[in-house]
């Protein structure tokens, strides 16, 4: 059989084997339909600003809790002795708030993981500080929550002085308390982010 020249085997080669035929065409995989309907721009414009609010407003914030909370961790203890005593000396201080989550309706439950941060020591020490098993955890919740109660002032996270946004009457707000829906998202952003391994001292 005579030797087919180089240069037919090249040609051969580089030929298209589908003369032409798209590769949709020639898988044979049905036309895809997009059922989803164009967004009109009154509708992502705004998505589009909300997201930039997030990337230039909130950003320096939540770099900022980070930080914060990164550094409570370092220092914090397992050891927790006189407990109630440096209870006592943190509520005496005004300057030192008192971790809450937010709500609708106002301040919500304290958060035990975060304030027991605060306070010193590591967050798997606040079943044992805070516990409700105990008389003493009891006690203690109870001395924090009247505290609330009276007005002692109050954090949403690790940070303060949050920055401010305009909202739709014309007053500024702490990002944080502005929208019910982003609430819980930033909340844990300024106390910890749910993208990083601090996320639980949200809970």
């Amino acid at each position: 059989m005579p030797a087919i020249p180089l240069n037919t085997q090249l040609a051969a080669e580089r030929r298209d084997p589908w003369a032409g035929k798209s590769a949709r065409e020639v898988s044979r995989v049905p036309p895809t339909v997009v059922s989803t309907p164009v967004i009109p721009p009154e509708q992502w414009f705004p998505l589009i600003k909300a997201a930039w609010t997030y990337v230039h407003t909130f950003a320096p914030d939540i770099l900022r809790a980070q930080r914060r909370y990164q550094g409570l961790l370092s220092t914090a203890s397992a050891a927790t002795p006189g407990r109630d005593a440096r209870l006592d000396q943190w509520l005496a201080d005004r300057t030192s708030p008192i971790p809450v989550r937010t709500s609708p309706e106002g301040p919500g439950e304290v958060n035990w993981n975060l304030l027991t941060l605060m306070l010193g020591w590591k967050t798997s020490c606040a079943s044992t500080i805070f516990g409700t098993r105990r008389a003493a955890g009891r006690r203690r919740r109870a001395q924090i929550e009247q505290a609330v109660a009276d007005g002692h002032p109050a954090t949403t996270g690790v940070i303060a002085d949050l920055a401010l946004i305009r909202r739709s009457d014309g007053t500024d707000t702490p990002g944080t308390r502005d929208s019910p829906r982003s609430r819980s998202a930033w909340n844990c952003a300024c106390s910890a982010t749910p993208a990083t391994r601090w996320s639980w001292a949200c809970r």
